[in-house]
């Protein structure tokens, strides 16, 4: 819930339902999972959908990342070095029910795209 304040005065009370979003992909800036971070909710897209990481300001400056998978299985995820999927690749497979970590990447700074297989 929240209230609309200003020094002037205050608005209602406004509230919504909490809706899950799913498993994500945690997108880290720098190695070690810190730094700036992009969390995706991959599973409000259709599986293999691509990801432009320029359509979030995170074009070539993923160093780490978390793919948490509860309940869906087995999920591929690639990563490109070019937009809209394509040029030279990273893939990593996670197991149903968990997570999986890349602290340090091949194309450090250089990952422009990403689909989620699952």
């Amino acid at each position: 819930c929240v209230t609309p304040r200003t020094s002037y005065g205050s608005g209602s009370e406004a509230c919504s339902g909490w809706v899950a979003v799913g498993p994500t992909l945690n997108l880290y800036k720098d190695t070690y999972l810190s730094g700036t971070t992009l969390y995706m909710a991959f599973t409000q897209a259709a599986a293999g959908t691509c990801f432009n990481l320029s359509d979030y300001s995170f074009n070539d400056v993923l160093s780490s990342l978390k793919l948490y998978t509860t309940g869906l299985g087995s999920t591929t995820l690639t990563l490109y070095g070019d937009a809209n999927c394509s040029g030279s690749t990273i893939t990593a497979t996670v197991g149903g029910n968990g997570a999986g970590v890349l602290n340090t990447l091949s194309y450090n700074d250089q990952l422009s795209s990403f689909k989620v297989v699952y």
